[in-house]
């Protein structure tokens, strides 16, 4: 009896340590259910959601790239695939550049007629019949030229007169080179005989227009006035 009493009072000592003992965890539950453990559950929530993002955004990005090699994909099979497709377009020179140009083109083919016409005088019948012949050449160049390109719109008129000038000089070439091929010809008066002045005049006409050339035919170069 006194052993069974001795028990219960040792039991009685130890119940409050006991309770000692479990009060810190209930409290510990209540404070994981109080207002600071939600903030730690919604700290962590907002974590996990950042990571998730994070993991997503790489996924976007391919998603993206593939939609944007699909795009591309289909617009250049469509139009390897197009039998009918159109030719790439052509830049159409403006009215001041294709007149610039044939004014250039008629211009050097004349300098080409005055290196081949301003030589020294012959000394033998053949130097005549070949300075000539370079003569000749020069002013088939010049000719050739105004038949193959159309003038622009505003030169039609300047460009007949140098055609007919040309023709004239080329005319008076060809006789020039007759009468130095005779043996018993004079070859450096027939040489001496074309003249180019009209036909320099005519094409100085046509790159200074609408303006008049200055100088044109005389000595040294011309200038548009």
């Amino acid at each position: 009896m006194a052993g069974a009493m001795g028990r219960e009072k040792s039991q009685s000592k130890a119940s409050p340590l006991h309770r000692h003992v479990i009060r810190p965890a209930i409290c510990c539950s209540r404070l994981q259910n109080g207002p600071a453990g939600r903030d730690r559950r919604v700290r962590l929530d907002d974590r996990l959601d950042t990571s998730d993002q994070w993991m997503q955004f790489p996924i976007r990005v391919l998603v993206a790239m593939l939609g944007l090699l699909v795009f591309m994909c289909a617009g250049g099979c469509g139009q390897a695939g197009s039998g009918n497709a159109s030719p790439p377009a052509t830049r159409t020179p403006g009215p001041d550049a294709a007149a610039a140009r044939y004014r250039a083109t008629i211009d050097a083919d004349m300098r080409l007629i005055g290196r081949a016409y301003d030589r020294p005088t012959c000394t033998t019948r053949e130097l005549c019949v070949q300075y000539l012949t370079q003569v000749k050449g020069a002013t088939e160049t010049l000719i050739a030229d105004l038949n193959s390109v159309s003038p622009p719109p505003g030169l039609t008129v300047p460009a007949e007169r140098v055609g007919m000038a040309a023709q004239r000089f080329l005319d008076d070439v060809n006789t020039a080179i007759s009468a130095a091929g005779q043996p018993a010809g004079d070859y450096q008066s027939a040489a001496g005989r074309p003249n180019s002045h009209d036909v320099d005049l005519a094409v100085a006409e046509l790159v200074c227009w609408p303006a008049q050339p200055v100088n044109a035919g005389g000595e040294g170069d011309y200038s548009c006035g």
